[in-house]
């Protein structure tokens, strides 16, 4: 097992090798060897485990008597109130052993799945992290919240919220949802980063909390989850559930979210809404529009909307909608200016050499913190580099000559935002970057035979 995998049986948790042991949250004081025994019986549930294996795995090194042994296995059934003639979490196997009975379920911690988040180096986002703060306080009031945190591709989105979480959330006592939409050829799968959220609180700590308020509040979505059930139980579930219309499918989300809320806050991050389905749009609008109190934070990160199949996007009505009523908030991301690019290469070049390229870099990135990470990536890599030799002119020599070059990851990424735009698009930037920096939109026009109106649209949807 990882060493930072919990796990979970029962009522309990047990967060590791040292504990500490929990019941429904309240810590369960145990002496550090004995927390080792029941970890090593843990991770090895339904073995039976020789005692001679046991003794080496607790006490390594060292010659302990079973009788040691036998103190922690008291312990333990002492406070699992454990019969030893009929057993319900640990059973004698005479001249053998130990073996651990109840079903036991791997759950990443808070901490761990924090840990797992890329935060990275965040610099020029304090007043934004303060405001996710805000939002995060009044949500813990009962007041419930859904935080858009938009910008272009490549502005920081999904950084500034995972290195929130990272600061603001690593010793809070909440249920951490994560869930992602995904760019589909066709139509997406409905509800897709819901139920991923709702599967990763199925395999984290508290998961029998989880699925008990799901059981009695949304069964039909409980169903969907693997996390929760064997493939057989699922099968069972979803036999026993009369067929539920949308808006009550809707509607049992949000009671869960409401009771799990009174138990701890609740914080769902979806990320790249821009690509959700329509059901997850109706289920945001009933999440954010219902009067109740409820200790729920929703956060949802998506770039600038774009007609699909010419009609607007369903998540650009609704956002206008909750919007008008107060009902969600939008965290809009720009760009890094001059001082905040010094400062952040400040924090990974020598000072010398990061104060002769800040204006460089500034000029080359514009602030936007994709092209700034890459870009000082491929300058760190320069500065790490052994001294070209005769015959690698095609490499740079310095970093103020790096600063100007265009690093092979950004050329693709670049690239690949090209490739996604329509013909006329990619016209338009064909001619102008033969223009040049700045140009006029009517000569654009005429290089390629469009309408004046159609260029300027063109380019401000570009520059959007």
């Amino acid at each position: 097992m990882d060493a930072v995998t919990a796990l979970n049986f029962g009522p309990y948790r047990l967060a590791g090798p040292k504990g500490p042991l929990t019941r429904d949250g309240d810590e369960v004081v145990l002496r550090p060897k004995t927390l080792g025994v029941l970890w090593y019986l843990a991770t090895h549930g339904g073995e039976i485990v020789e005692q001679g294996r046991l003794i080496a795995a607790v006490w390594p090194n060292r010659v302990v008597s079973p009788g040691v042994l036998g103190v922690s296995i008291r312990e333990l059934r002492r406070v699992f109130d454990d019969d030893v003639r009929e057993p319900r979490y640990i059973r004698t196997i005479h001249r053998h052993g130990y073996q651990f009975m109840p079903p036991v379920h791997a759950a990443m911690a808070i901490e761990a799945v924090l840990a797992g988040l890329d935060g990275s180096l965040v610099v020029g986002r304090e007043a934004e992290l303060h405001r996710l703060d805000a939002v995060y306080e009044r949500a813990c009031r009962g007041q419930r919240q859904l935080l858009f945190v938009t910008g272009e591709p490549g502005i920081g989105k999904s950084t500034l919220v995972r290195s929130w979480l990272q600061r603001s959330l690593e010793a809070a006592d909440v249920w951490l949802g994560l869930g992602q939409c995904i760019d589909h050829a066709g139509a997406g799968e409905p509800y897709l980063p819901i139920l991923e959220a709702l599967n990763r609180l199925c395999r984290g700590a508290g998961r029998e909390s989880v699925i008990a308020v799901l059981r009695r509040h949304a069964p039909g979505w409980l169903a969907q989850l693997p996390a929760a059930w064997t493939a057989a139980e699922r099968e069972a579930l979803l036999s026993a559930q009369p067929p539920a219309d949308a808006r009550q499918f809707q509607r049992e989300l949000a009671d869960a979210l409401e009771a799990l809320g009174a138990i701890r806050p609740v914080v769902l991050v979806l990320e790249d809404l821009h690509w959700c389905d329509d059901a997850t749009v109706e289920v945001l609008a009933v999440l954010a529009g219902r009067p109740e109190a409820a200790r729920l934070l929703l956060i949802g990160t998506l770039r600038p909307l774009e007609p699909t199949d010419g009609q607007p996007h369903a998540l650009r009505s609704l956002r206008h909608e909750l919007a008008l009523h107060r009902q969600c908030a939008e965290e809009a991301l720009t760009g890094l200016d001059r001082a905040e690019v010094g400062t952040y290469l400040a924090l990974r070049l020598p000072a010398e050499a990061a104060g002769d390229l800040a204006e460089t870099v500034y000029r080359r990135t514009a602030g936007q913190p994709l092209f700034l990470v890459h870009l000082t990536d491929y300058l760190v890599q320069t500065l790490d580099a052994p001294e070209a030799g005769p015959g690698s002119a095609a490499e740079p020599r310095t970093l103020s000559e790096a600063a100007t070059g265009l690093p092979h990851s950004l050329r693709h990424l670049i690239e690949e935002q090209i490739e996604r735009l329509d013909r006329t698009k990619q016209q338009v930037l064909d001619a102008a970057s033969v223009a040049g920096a700045a140009f006029a939109a009517a000569a654009v026009a005429a290089a390629l035979g469009l309408p004046d109106h159609e260029v300027e649209t063109v380019c401000v949807r570009l520059g959007s």
